[in-house]
């Protein structure tokens, strides 16, 4: 095997281990990754200052990437704290927050003792006053809580029209994630599974970069909308003291592991028919004459500005395609924009209605499709240089 040029187009995979080679993680949504090695020099000098001599004594060296979306396991990673999963003998204590109307009822046969929290709310967002526990409601006073029920006050013209209601609960189905200040990432090893492409060869290639010992950076930014859903995932890459080499990194370059590039592992993409509402929105709202020939989307994208495809992506335009002839053998389909507005591609092989609402912020993007058997995945991209995108 001979190579020379090449370009790594992107992480399929990531899988963290600890020292003893179980697998703690793997994930997906790798991106934007690089790794920065960096030497520090110790220079000698004659008597008149002039660098005679430059000797490099050791090397440091740092990954960087991004997940395109949050993942419990880079999360659990980062923090050094435990991932704890609820099970039914493994109960775990969560908050609860409900609203109901004014006059209402509501169900919490679920709360512990002593934790139920009334609070009101007035139709302009005003919060009234912190409601205690009693036998009967009153505005501005008490709310009622009996065989497992909770009565909030009435309506009225001074009153608040709706409460807020907070408990906690014991879960046994769920997960819980902490960082504490205390606790901090080991090192552990990491392999990242990345596809090539030699500018001389049709097909793209299978690498694989390892890490022996990586040391997850701690520093993290959680964001909590969906604009911007990027986790950085970063790390030391460390050398072990007591081993005989101290290697920083290792990419190996398998012969044999292809990523399928022929015609076995695609699927159909097709647009969803106008007369379909998703996400309670008429696909009719979102697009006009839109079309899907060879590797090609055309058509009109209307702008959307309301409902709830806005209100949860923003203001935009969006296009509806469904996906079908997925092959037998597939273990996954990922979909979606590239580059994206941080969702990334999106699995849809467990989704039943095989369909999704993708946002256009430009008609340079593409849209991807990346089919997977489990051992070989293919990738195929469609241009959107023939949509109209229509503006406000």
């Amino acid at each position: 095997m001979k190579i020379g040029n090449f370009a790594i187009e992107e992480i399929l995979r990531a899988i963290g281990q600890d020292s003893s080679d179980n697998i703690l993680y793997t994930v997906d949504q790798l991106q934007s990754a690089s790794i920065e090695i960096s030497a520090d020099p110790t220079e000698i000098t004659d008597k008149n200052g002039s660098v005679i001599r430059t000797i490099y004594r050791t090397k440091t060296g740092t990954f960087s990437s991004q997940s395109a979306l949050l993942h419990p396991s880079l999360l659990n990673v980062s923090s050094g704290t435990d991932m704890e999963i609820a099970a039914a003998d493994n109960l775990i204590k969560m908050p609860k927050i409900v609203t109901v109307n004014a006059g209402g009822t509501l169900d919490i046969s679920d709360a512990k003792e002593g934790t139920v929290h009334v609070i009101g709310v007035y139709n302009n967002g005003a919060n009234g006053k912190t409601l205690q526990q009693g036998t009967e409601a009153v505005v501005d006073e008490t709310f009622a809580l009996v065989d497992g029920k909770i009565t909030v006050p009435a309506a009225g013209e001074d009153a608040p029209a709706m409460y807020v209601v907070k408990y906690d609960r014991d879960v046994d189905d769920g997960l819980k994630l902490m960082n504490r200040s205390d606790k901090f990432p080991t090192t552990q090893q990491l392999t990242l599974q990345c596809a090539y492409v030699d500018p001389c060869e049709d097909d793209l290639a299978l690498c694989y970069v390892y890490f022996p010992s990586f040391m997850p950076d701690p520093n993290m930014t959680i964001n909590l909308d969906a604009e911007t859903q990027e986790l950085d995932f970063n790390g030391i890459l460390q050398t072990s003291f007591c081993g005989t080499e101290r290697v920083l990194y290792v990419i190996y370059f398998p012969a044999t592991d292809t990523v399928q590039t022929g015609t076995t592992l695609t699927c159909d993409v097709g647009v969803v028919d106008g007369s379909v509402s998703l996400f309670e929105t008429p696909v009719s709202d979102l697009q006009d004459g839109l079309a899907v020939t060879d590797n090609a989307i055309t058509g009109t994208l209307k702008y959307l500005d309301a409902g709830p495809i806005a209100d949860y992506w923003g203001a935009g335009n969006f296009m509806a395609l469904e996906f079908a002839n997925i092959p037998v053998e597939a273990t996954s389909v990922r979909v979606g924009m590239d580059p994206s507005q941080g969702s990334g591609l999106v699995e849809i092989i467990d989704d039943p209605d095989k369909n999704g609402v993708f946002k256009v912020t430009s008609t340079t993007q593409k849209f991807v499709v990346v089919v997977s058997d489990g051992t070989t995945s293919e990738r195929t991209e469609y241009d959107l240089s023939g949509l109209t995108l229509l503006n406000a």
